[in-house]
């Protein structure tokens, strides 16, 4: 299956107590071969030019899971208590009507990162999510407040201009005589969003996520000549 699915599979139908966190790793099986996940594609700090790469990943792609997750604990006003930001923007998650530029929530157990967020009513939160083999949908099901979600943003700074030459790497994970395009190209920049939750003209939250983004390139791998 693809790593979305499984990841789905074994977060739907998390329940969340009052006043109480959930950790989307926490809610996973291991990330590993044993448990089904397949190798994909990650983004890692390297010693490259940007720092950064996009590398072989047992389990890559699952951030697409995570990021659909938090943005819709964002929207719901959960507190955020734990997220981070991807080395390189992926222009999918900026996708309305929930997407938006610097909303995004990578995970990798390895690095020790997680995205994690409370429930701070006074009832029962249950996670509600499928997956179709390429599209991922999230619910959050309980008591609907009475409180209003005011965004402001994204702020987009500090832009820096991608690359568009089109690199070619060889590599030994590819049938011999195929491509894979790997990595587009996108500019790198540095985003702020700023979220209120108003609960009868009270502010119970104040939340400014600020994230850096470096510059992709256009990489297109190549396997061993036939």
């Amino acid at each position: 299956k693809w790593t979305g699915e499984l990841a789905v599979k074994t977060v739907t139908g998390t329940l969340i107590p009052p006043g109480g966190t959930v950790s989307f790793t926490g809610t996973t099986d291991p990330i590993d071969t044993a448990h089904g996940y397949k190798l994909g594609y990650g983004i890692v700090a390297t010693s490259g030019p940007n720092g950064v790469a996009t590398v072989p990943s047992v389990g890559g792609g699952i951030c697409q899971v995570s990021t659909t997750l938090f943005q819709a604990a964002f929207w719901a006003g959960m507190p955020i208590v734990e997220r981070h930001y991807h080395y390189y923007w992926i222009a999918s998650y900026g996708q309305p009507p929930a997407g938006m530029k610097g909303l995004d929530a990578t995970v990798d157990t390895d690095a020790g990162l997680d995205f994690k967020f409370k429930n701070p009513t006074s009832d029962w939160l249950a996670i509600v999510a499928t997956a179709n083999g390429s599209t991922v949908h999230f619910g959050l099901w309980g008591t609907k407040q009475n409180w209003q979600v005011k965004v402001d943003g994204p702020v987009i700074t500090n832009v820096v201009k991608a690359d568009q030459t089109m690199q070619y790497q060889p590599s030994s994970q590819l049938a011999p005589g195929t491509t894979l395009y790997l990595e587009a190209a996108g500019d790198g920049f540095d985003a702020s969003i700023h979220r209120q939750v108003i609960d009868n003209g009270k502010v119970i939250d104040d939340l400014t996520l600020n994230s850096h983004y470096v510059p992709s390139a256009n990489i297109t791998l190549v396997g061993p000549k036939p």
